[in-house]
């Protein structure tokens, strides 16, 4: 698992790129506790298009839980919020669903206290 520093002021940080299949995308060292976060997907592809993710957190960076439902996006993309409001100490992406086997997920995520 990568692991590095959410930079904020630099804006969102890329857990999904370019992904091909379901699986959990690079999980991110947060620098303090965060409860807030938004997701941006975005499937390019010139098939079916959709895809699914939720937002994970994690205390240890080991044990993960959902922060967000899985939420369908298709290539027009979509943000998504974490509702549960835990503070955690790692955030990343899961893909939880490909609607065909051409699409390519990036998908970008960003955290507030």
């Amino acid at each position: 698992m990568a692991r590095t520093a959410i930079n904020y002021n630099g804006g969102p940080v890329q857990s999904l790129r370019a992904t091909t299949s379901t699986g959990a995308g690079t999980a991110f060292v947060l620098n303090g506790g965060y409860s807030n976060f938004t997701a941006y997907c975005m499937p390019t592809t010139a098939g079916t298009g959709t895809a699914s993710a939720q937002i994970q957190g994690s205390l240890d960076g080991n044990v993960w839980v959902a922060l967000s439902a899985a939420t369908t996006f298709s290539t027009a993309g979509r943000f998504f919020n974490s509702t549960a409001g835990f503070t955690v100490g790692h955030a990343r992406l899961l893909e939880t669903a490909e609607g065909s086997t051409d699409t390519v997920v990036n998908a970008w995520l960003t955290a507030r206290p």
